[in-house]
């Protein structure tokens, strides 16, 4: 996910889901959710689109491979090993 103002995001993202999303970047995040809930659901819930937090850009990701931090590739393995009971819903 990239959004344009940063702090409303993060905001919503604690307040919705805490624990359950990574800040990767400026503006970026890795999000858990069950696949239930769609990125349409997930950007109305976090407000993309509104004055409040600006535009961004929501992508789901089914598969992943990549070179990157130790600590990314952790956080993903130890997020879809639980179940999403405590998920955004």
């Amino acid at each position: 996910m990239a959004v344009e103002k940063v702090d409303a995001v993060a905001q919503k993202l604690e307040s919705l889901s805490p624990g359950l999303s990574l800040k990767v970047g400026p503006g970026e995040w890795l999000i858990i959710t069950p696949s239930s809930v769609t990125t349409k659901e997930l950007s109305d819930k976090l407000g993309i689109g509104t004055t409040e937090v600006g535009s961004g850009i929501l992508v789901r990701v089914e598969n992943y491979w990549g070179h990157g931090p130790k600590s990314v590739w952790e956080w993903i393995l130890a997020k879809t090993e639980v179940p999403f009971d405590a998920t955004i819903t």
